[in-house]
């Protein structure tokens, strides 16, 4: 299947699929993202940072743009644990933090 989230597109393998109220929600496990050339290499800034670390707010193209450069990006991924350990006190909310 192929979304298009903004200036992103998504390609995926559908999961599940059902019947709701008004159309139906399907289930994607995403295999590729092809996004637009652009700011690929610069760091994340503090506010959607901080919005991954609760896990919530970015919307779902922000979420994968946000894991893509923590994939690749160390500095990124420490001050991602640095917010997660500020904005997620024992027993909060758990962020999967990507390995590097």
């Amino acid at each position: 299947m192929k979304v298009k989230l903004h200036r992103n597109v998504i390609f995926g393998e559908v999961r599940y699929c059902r019947a709701v109220p008004n159309g139906f929600q399907v289930g994607l496990r995403i295999q590729d993202l092809v996004r637009p050339a652009g700011k690929h290499d610069e760091h994340i800034t503090d506010d959607p940072l901080s919005l991954y670390a609760v896990g919530k707010g970015l919307s779902a193209a922000e979420v994968i743009e946000v894991r893509e450069h923590l994939a690749r990006c160390g500095e990124c991924r420490t001050r991602l644990a640095q917010q997660h350990e500020i904005l997620n006190p024992a027993g909060g909310h758990r962020t999967r933090l990507p390995r590097g």
